[in-house]
């Protein structure tokens, strides 16, 4: 016997730690199957394929393996004898107090049979016996919150910010609503939450949907004052709160982020185009454009322009580059920006236009070749709110259809005008 059980742990010397801790149990699994024949005979033909009577002559070949006492109250409490299955239960307890499968397990049958104290203190010590455990934990976080006593509640609670630091970020959703339920409301949920900086990020984008916006501002400025923001998340604010319909809330992050700009993002194209919030936003797959990018050489101001050029093969609808732009109050505003063409063909020209609710407004078309040349649009504006500000060209069915040259847009600008513009304006 003691050479069989050399030879399997010299077998299993090589594998790693977590399976070199199965070679007593493995080690015992082949014996018995290797003795089985013979115990059956001495015992008077005992059938192997009853688990009650195994599970029984186990317990007795190796009394101290807490294992096959757990899989007798397992066995027991299957068949429906709770108080046969505790007897064992008690037993694999009592042989080894460091499993907190056994104590989670007992906690179970405690429930069961009503006894939420002795459940509650069986759960106690399987958490503390394996706080690294998300298998565990999670086990004991659902029997705490189906007891429902302030006690469970509380361990609830730390089981919670436990189990946050344990999970896969996309589990933690389902952790989120679940401490939502125990705390109560948003912020005794905040309470429980580790000061680590992943966890805080995932508990905001759970947060958004829900339509939580105020506190979203809140714990995004808490996050921004702490450093543990980033582009990524920046952007999934911002726009979470335009898709929301607020984009009071968006414009108020945007604004911190980027505070030397104006009513307009990056007028000038200085920098690359943001694709979200209140940037410039683009789309390459506009029908007929041969190239775009920035042109260095010939900026009317700065280091550099914005530019498309068209193959004159297609009649595209263009709207891009666009831009949102929120106005937080009423008046009379001035739009302008630099632009300029080279053969640019057909029926329909480019212009500035304006579009959104209760607002439209288009520059005149240019086409052919032109200089620099500053376009102004005046804006109307009868409340706050927001709206598109973009380089358009429509489709059309004359003849003369297909879209080719080049076009220029540089330093767009938009202010509000003093009473004094706007008297004179009015008068005019």
């Amino acid at each position: 016997m003691l050479r069989i059980r050399d030879h399997i742990l010299r077998m299993i010397g090589g594998f790693p730690p977590s399976i070199k801790v199965l070679s007593l149990p493995l080690f015992l699994l082949c014996l018995w199957v290797s003795l089985a024949p013979l115990l059956s005979r001495l015992t008077g033909g005992v059938r192997s394929s009853d688990p009650f009577r195994s599970l029984s002559y186990a317990l007795k070949m190796d009394p101290w393996n807490h294992e096959w006492a757990y899989y007798l109250a397992e066995a027991w409490r299957a068949v429906g004898r709770d108080e046969k299955s505790e007897e064992f239960y008690v037993r694999a307890v009592k042989t080894n107090p460091l499993d907190p499968m056994v104590w989670s397990s007992w906690a179970d049958l405690c429930l069961d049979m009503g006894r939420k104290e002795d459940a509650i203190y069986a759960l106690k010590r399987a958490a503390y016996l394996d706080p690294s455990s998300s298998f565990i934990q999670w086990r004991i976080l659902v029997r705490l919150l189906s007891i429902a006593t302030p006690e469970s509640q509380d361990i609830a609670r730390d089981q919670i910010s436990r189990l946050l630091l344990l999970v896969k970020p996309s589990k933690r959703e389902n952790l989120f609503a679940l401490g939502y339920t125990v705390a109560g409301d948003e912020e005794e949920l905040e309470e429980l939450l580790p000061d680590d900086p992943q966890i805080w990020k995932d508990y905001i984008r759970w947060l958004l949907p829900r339509g939580e916006d105020l506190r979203v501002v809140r714990v995004w400025e808490e996050l921004r004052d702490k450093g543990w923001t980033d582009r990524k998340l920046f952007r999934f604010v911002v726009e979470g709160l335009i898709c929301r319909r607020h984009e009071d809330k968006a414009w108020r992050i945007w604004k911190e982020e980027y505070p030397a700009d104006g009513l307009i993002h990056n007028g000038g194209f200085e920098r690359d185009l943001a694709g979200f919030g209140f940037g410039w936003r683009w789309s390459k797959k506009i029908p007929g454009l041969k190239s775009w990018g920035f042109d260095r050489e010939d900026a009317i101001e700065g280091n550099r322009a914005f530019f498309m050029e068209f193959d004159g093969e297609h009649n595209p609808q263009v709207n891009y580059p666009r831009q949102l732009v929120y106005i937080d109050g009423p008046g009379t505003y001035r739009l302008t920006a630099y632009m300029k063409t080279e053969e640019v063909t057909g029926a329909k020209g480019f212009s500035l236009q304006v579009w959104g609710k209760g607002l439209r407004v288009h520059g005149k078309e240019l086409r052919g070749y032109n200089p620099w040349k500053l376009v102004s649009l005046i804006l109307d504006v009868k409340g706050q709110g927001s709206f598109w500000v973009g380089l358009v060209r429509g489709t059309t069915r004359k003849l003369n259809k297909f879209l080719g040259g080049r076009v220029w847009i540089d330093q767009v600008v938009l202010e509000k005008m003093n009473e004094e513009e706007s008297a004179e304006r009015a008068s005019g």
